[in-house]
């Protein structure tokens, strides 16, 4: 059996898989955590995006999804997964990264932790002091590159690795 042909299911339906198993299971669960009657309301697809490691943002949604007002089926949320993940480049992840990082730094090249801290706290998606919890590990009240990068660079937890269709 070709892996490109399997196919899961979530509930009745069936969506042809562009993911490994394993990323494939997720996604089936996240859908059906998140979906009512096999489609997933306008609000519940960022939640959903992000319950499966995506760093997806409001903004970079809306990019995406013709009409963010209108619900998914579980074979368009997929589709939207493969575009996510083939819009993430290393090379742009790691531009992004430092673009934040030049934006928040002071005049000795140093992110404030306090300053960082706060801005996290009170801005987007807040953090809870356990998820901020992480920036005391560095010592100092700075935070050099590689140490942003580590904080704001999460690694993947599941494989996006796309899987190639026949024609």
């Amino acid at each position: 059996v070709e892996l490109e042909n399997l196919r899961f299911s979530t509930k009745e339906l069936k969506i042809m898989s562009s993911f490994k198993p394993g990323t494939q299971r997720a996604i089936n669960e996240a859908f059906a955590f998140f979906a009512d009657d096999d489609e997933l309301a306008p609000k519940n697809m960022l939640p959903a995006i992000r319950a499966l490691g995506l760093p997806v943002t409001a903004g970079h949604l809306k990019e995406i999804v013709e009409d963010e007002k209108a619900s998914m089926d579980a074979e368009t949320f997929e589709q939207t997964l493969v575009h996510i993940v083939q819009q993430r480049k290393p090379e742009s992840v790691n531009a992004e990264i430092r673009k934040a990082f030049d934006a928040l730094k002071d005049n000795n090249g140093n992110v404030s932790k306090s300053y960082l801290k706060n801005l996290l706290q009170n801005t987007g998606e807040k953090l809870s002091p356990e998820e901020l919890a992480t920036i005391e590990k560095y010592p100092g009240d700075e935070l050099t590159f590689p140490q942003f990068r580590e904080i704001i660079d999460v690694p993947d937890q599941l494989d996006w690795t796309l899987l190639k269709k026949k024609k």
